[in-house]
């Protein structure tokens, strides 16, 4: 089946069906059928019978600077700046990132990203405390970790400063590029490659509502659930935990 089945009534050019607007005059989809739109359609933002509203052609890596600085908000100048270094090849440290982690992605609304980082580091946090407590069963402290922060406090203290250092380091250096990609699925979800640069009320809305940043209430909502998920990953520990050293205990004491 021809893949092109629509035909603009402004130029005569034969476009996809999944098109939002006339690839060479920028005329909006609805305007290129041969039928009249219905009136509930979420892409009705401009009236038919008018002249596409213009917006300045200038792009980036494919995207119109418009749809970016839509998406990203108010801290726009500041992440073009970022992407264009990622675009040189240059190394960028997102302080935002570092500091808050976690809390940082879903401030952005990086929800997938969120998740999946998220539960790695679940999944790591668990493993790596079994491993803290066999290491320090086997170096003659039965209660596992715990015994061994009470004896050596300020050994601990300095690892456990170490590790955060290091993860934050992690964050920092990945932040914009994780951000970038987000940025950039997003406008691809939404047909913003290569696209005519015409302005849409609907698509702008929703590139604002989905590339935006939570609210206070929204952020304090996210912040106490992961509250709980951390209360439930500490007892899950705690749990395992108490399972390894008995295993241990009974396998290689007697007991």
């Amino acid at each position: 089946m021809n893949e092109y089945t629509k035909i603009c009534n402004q130029c005569n050019t034969r476009i996809p069906l999944s098109a939002r607007f006339c690839p060479r005059c920028g005329t909006p989809f609805f305007a290129c059928s041969q039928k009249e739109p219905p009136t509930s359609s979420p892409f009705l933002s401009v009236d038919p019978a008018s002249s596409p509203i213009s917006i300045p052609s200038k792009t980036f890596r494919g995207y119109l600077l418009k749809d970016l600085e839509i998406c990203i908000g108010s801290q726009y100048s500041f992440y073009i700046d970022r992407f264009r270094l990622l675009r040189r090849k240059k190394i960028t440290f997102n302080w935002g990132a570092a500091l808050f982690s976690f809390h940082w992605l879903f401030y952005r609304q990086m929800w997938s990203t969120w998740l999946y980082a998220y539960g790695i580091t679940l999944l790591f946090s668990f493993v790596h405390n079994m491993f803290l407590s066999a290491v320090c069963f086997f170096n003659g402290f039965p209660m596992g970790y715990p015994q061994f922060v009470e004896k050596h406090f300020a050994l601990c203290i300095t690892y456990y400063l170490f590790h955060n250092i290091l993860i934050m380091l992690a964050w920092g250096f990945l932040g914009d590029r994780l951000y970038w990609r987000h940025i950039q699925k997003l406008l691809n979800e939404h047909q913003c490659f290569h696209r005519a640069p015409v302005y849409d009320e609907a698509l702008a809305q929703d590139l604002k509502a989905k590339g935006g940043t939570l609210t206070a209430s929204e952020m304090v909502m996210m912040v106490i659930l992961n509250f709980i998920f951390s209360l439930i990953l500490t007892g899950c520990i705690n749990l395992g935990r108490g399972v390894l050293l008995k295993t241990l205990n009974f396998f290689f004491s007697g007991r």
